[in-house]
């Protein structure tokens, strides 16, 4: 078993001080070492962090000692215990000390992201701090600091960015900050295969599934291999992080694997990667171990009688048996009082009559008689949209341990064409026997006998300000809260590079502008609709669980699709169960 190749971990891990409790000033790298801690807040790897205390009342600088002391209100404490009485509660310390102008003392981070080796001044996201005190702020920390001529502010809301804007206060930018990312871990864990590079167009069918993939490019899709890397940035909500979610394979972003020559010295050799929050290894091995058997996915019962188009008004999770399980499940989420666009269901039953023999490659499928084809016009012109979308809704996708994302395929047609409607319905049929959705159901133990298509009918939406993707847990920390990510409409947050609006909406205070546009005009959600997206994700995520829990089955999180209209008002286009992703 040769070395580990390019594990990367941040440059104070495991140099910290625990008899240190602060410092005055961080004059060198090596006081530096001994005060930082690995971040476990951030979304971008390799990252460390001081907490900084600035004592307003006393005019003293602390640089804390942040693997001793990772919350201000402890060091505080610990420093001043006379002021106990003054701060009963946590709360009450962040009240004050966050959210008001007569703070007592001013709280912070000095962070180093060590990727590009850039150094930037932070605040809480939901502080509220003015942009002079800011300005202070930064200075007297630069000051203190041996990188201070390069020290930036590095806004975590939209309250900060345009603050910062307005006092035009040197920032470190989102395009800055991720453009020196080197190393992004999407779904973390280890696993054995073959590496193999994919320099060109990725054909999915030369693929092995026991291979560890290097490519160029962030695949749309990607049918069960052992593990991913790209050579760039990847959306994290992309339908291949999803799917790698589901199946437990590593994934990661690593700029510049493709010439490496420690990469290129294993290309075809059998290998180990592990995919962890600060750091990543690959190791030969003299053969891969085999993944461990997973338990067969319990896909629902057909409701092969099933025949009558029916509305998605009055549905619910008992009858995913004729309508699959994404137009049960989001039937539910219209039931929980949250947006959702009409619709109606081409049922299994017409499925289940349509399809030939299941022997053959691929399973022939006639095409859906006249009367069926009117009933389709007649209800698809009642939605009163010029176009709408058919969607798979299969009971074999959206389940818990077989999310099936982009498994199966969408139409869009004219809702006034009845031969478009016809083929459309045809092709969504069809995309249940593809290659790649029989490989992925095979490896899920799914009989083939078993696998039914609905049809979800829906109005397209046209007039999307954005569309976005939500997973409703932080994978980054401790704070509870979710993740979403976010396009313009007329691009994919579901496919592609890494280069989506990607907020963290946390159930206790303001949501976190991660990555994204670098003024208001700009961005794709304003602070008062991340608001609301956060209470009504949490009024789905808990009534999600509460139906899956009356069921007796687990659901960890949900991931949710939904679009952002001009006005600003929020429709929910789907909700699935999640893997729960690891955190750091």
């Amino acid at each position: 078993m040769g070395a580990p190749v390019g594990a990367v971990v941040p440059l104070a891990l495991g140099a910290a001080d625990p008899a240190l409790d602060a410092l005055p000033s961080v004059p060198d790298a090596q006081a530096w070492a001994r005060l930082a801690a690995p971040s476990d807040e951030h979304a971008v790897a390799h990252t460390e962090v001081v907490k900084v205390v600035w004592d307003r009342r006393r005019e003293e600088l602390h640089f804390c000692q942040s693997e001793r002391w990772p919350l201000h209100h402890a060091f505080v404490l610990h420093l001043h215990p006379e002021e106990q009485g003054r701060y009963p509660t946590l709360r009450e310390f962040g009240t004050r000390n966050y959210l008001r102008a007569d703070r007592d003392y001013v709280l912070g981070s000095l962070v180093h992201f060590v990727d590009g080796d850039l150094w930037a001044f932070e605040l809480g996201p939901a502080d509220t701090l003015g942009a002079d005190e800011i300005a202070s702020m930064l200075a007297r920390v630069a000051a203190r600091h041996f990188a201070g001529e390069r020290l930036r502010f590095h806004p975590r809301s939209a309250h900060q960015l345009d603050g910062a804007a307005r006092a035009r206060l040197p920032v470190l930018d989102a395009s800055t900050l991720w453009g020196a990312v080197r190393y992004q871990p999407v779904t973390r864990g280890q696993a054995e295969g073959v590496l193999r590079f994919v320099r060109g167009a990725l054909d999915v069918d030369a693929l092995r599934g026991d291979e560890l993939l290097v490519t160029a490019t962030t695949p749309i899709d990607l049918p069960p291999v052992r593990g991913l890397v790209t050579a760039e940035l990847q959306t994290p909500l992309s339908h291949v992080a999803v799917l790698s979610a589901a199946r437990g394979t590593p994934t990661m972003a690593l700029r510049g694997v493709l010439t490496d020559p420690a990469w290129l010295a294993l290309e075809g050799r059998t290998a180990r990667l592990v995919v962890g929050a600060r750091g990543f290894s690959l190791q030969p091995v003299s053969s891969a171990a085999q993944p461990s058997a997973t338990a067969a996915v319990r896909v629902p019962p057909l409701d092969a009688d099933a025949m009558a188009l029916v509305s998605l008004a009055g549905l619910t999770l008992a009858d995913v048996g004729r309508v699959g399980v994404k137009a049960a499940q989001l039937a539910e989420v219209r039931r929980l009082g949250l947006p959702v666009l009409d619709g109606f269901v081409v049922p299994m039953g017409h499925f289940v009559r349509h399809r030939g023999d299941l022997v053959a490659s691929p399973p022939t499928l006639r095409a859906p008689e006249q009367g069926l084809v009117d009933d389709l016009a007649q209800r698809a012109r009642a939605l009163g949209a010029e176009r709408v979308i058919l969607r798979s809704s299969a009971n074999a996708e959206d389940l818990p341990g077989f999310s099936g994302a982009g498994l199966y395929e969408s139409v869009v047609v004219d809702a006034r064409d009845a031969e478009a409607l016809r083929d459309g319905l045809l092709r969504v049929w069809r995309s249940a026997f593809t290659v790649r959705a029989r490989a992925e159901r095979a490896r899920a133990g799914v009989p083939e006998r078993d696998v039914g298509m609905a049809v979800l009918v829906q109005p397209f939406l046209a007039s999307a300000r954005a569309l976005g993707v939500a997973i409703t847990e932080n994978p980054y920390g401790h704070r509870a809260g979710y993740v979403l990510n976010l396009a313009a409409a007329g691009s994919s947050v579901t496919a592609g590079e890494g280069t989506a609006e990607q907020w963290l909406l946390y159930l206790g205070s303001a949501p976190e502008l991660v990555n994204g546009a670098s003024t208001a005009r700009a961005r794709l959600l304003d602070p008062p609709v991340a608001r609301r997206l956060r209470d009504d994700l949490r009024t789905l995520d808990t009534g999600l669980r509460a139906l899956y829990r009356a069921r007796g089955d687990q659901a960890g999180a949900f991931d949710v699709e939904l679009a952002i209209l001009p006005d600003g008002r929020v429709v929910f286009l789907q909700a699935r169960p999640f893997g729960t992703l690891a955190s750091p």
